[in-house]
């Protein structure tokens, strides 16, 4: 399925939203499309002559590799692909090179993970990448809440919204919420509730599928805030988190390609403080390293489910936890300002350097 609009003002310049088997499986697209063209100078599109196709595509969800048909015709295409899944951006590329994929006349902008262990960022003849990390390019597919969010985080945190109006919850212990059990993320949630058990006399909450190899969690149906101002998918998981303090929000690999996911968004945006591994040294560079738990698996799973434990029974160290804002300034620039709410109070550098890069790759076969 393929859609496209032209942007008033940029005569010369499309994009057009490219759908192929399961390749729609980011639901964003719509939205990341609309916001790269929106409010575009009326001669931004002078630079794009000739004939360039700008399309905007995602990888499958689950088998994470772009599904992208071959170009057998002499048109150029630059194809912006989302990449919201585990492969480096090199990963990508090599697939892409693949027989049957990007044709000669084909360039590719890929938006997602470091290019690979040692470099962030990567600009070739016929594919660039960006890191714009899935936590970041999850904001197209919310409904409730933009990157200002996690900087101006208030009380409206804690609050359920109902058609009768707004409701204060009082928060518990600690959440995990997966339908993959993987083992990292498995052996923690034991952990914790070994200790929760014996120091605190409780256990945490297991609201989905995954709950341990031990099965400690409490299993509870009933969430307060899960249908929270009629969201879905993400906006359904914060406001399930907003009746707790902690949120296991570990990724299914530890990773150094950069790949930190919505799972600490969503505990963020709940007002709760995650407990995050997986893209350790990347996460503390995305978000403020004294906004949430580090956990390197194997390690010291132990000491922090001591912490955890501790700070439940400490409400003042607790709220050292929850800063009014989990982003710096320069971090909410460089990584999150191709949203149109960032615009406004620190303009969009990242939106330009996107559609820098297709313009560089529209030129370079021209």
């Amino acid at each position: 399925m393929l859609s496209s609009a032209r942007q008033s003002g940029s005569q010369s310049f499309n994009i057009s939203v490219a759908t192929y088997g399961d390749g729609a499986s980011f639901g964003g697209l719509e939205f990341l499309r609309q916001s790269l063209l929106s409010g575009l100078p009326a001669d931004f599109g002078q630079d794009f002559t000739g004939d360039c196709e700008v399309l905007l595509s995602s990888n499958p969800h689950y088998g994470g590799l772009p599904a992208v048909p071959g170009n057998r015709s002499r048109r150029q295409r630059v194809w912006i692909i989302v990449n919201g899944e585990g492969p480096s951006s090199e990963d990508i590329a090599g697939f892409l090179n693949m027989p049957g994929m990007l044709g000669p006349n084909d360039r590719a902008v890929i938006l997602g993970n470091w290019w690979n262990t040692s470099l962030e960022e990567y600009a070739g003849d016929q594919v660039s990448s960006l890191w714009v990390p899935f936590a970041s390019l999850s904001f197209a597919e919310r409904r409730h809440a933009t990157p200002m969010d996690l900087m101006n985080r208030t009380a409206e945190s804690g609050m359920c919204h109902h058609p009768a109006g707004k409701l204060q919850l009082v928060r518990s212990g600690a959440v995990y919420q997966n339908r993959n059990c993987a083992e990292q993320r498995e052996v923690f949630w034991d952990t914790l509730n070994d200790v929760l058990r014996s120091d605190a006399n409780t256990s945490g909450v297991a609201a989905g599928r995954c709950n341990g190899r031990k099965g400690l969690g409490a299993k509870v149906r009933d969430f307060a805030c899960s249908d929270d101002r009629g969201g879905v998918g993400y906006d359904e998981s914060v406001g399930r988190y907003k009746g707790y303090k902690f949120v296991v929000a570990m990724e299914h690999n530890v990773n150094e390609i950069g790949y930190v996911t919505e799972k600490i968004v969503n505990a963020f945006l709940a007002g709760a403080v995650p407990i995050y591994a997986g893209a350790s040294q990347a996460a503390s560079t995305v978000f403020k390293p004294e906004a949430f738990l580090q956990v390197h698996p194997g390690q010291d799973d132990l000491d922090v489910a001591h912490k955890v434990t501790k700070l439940l029974k400490e409400p003042k160290e607790y709220g050292d936890l929850l800063p009014g804002s989990v982003l710096s300034e320069t971090s909410l620039v460089h990584l999150f300002s191709w949203h149109p709410a960032v615009w406004p109070s620190h303009g969009d550098a990242l939106r330009r350097r996107i559609l820098d890069a297709v313009r560089r790759q529209c030129k370079s076969h021209q």
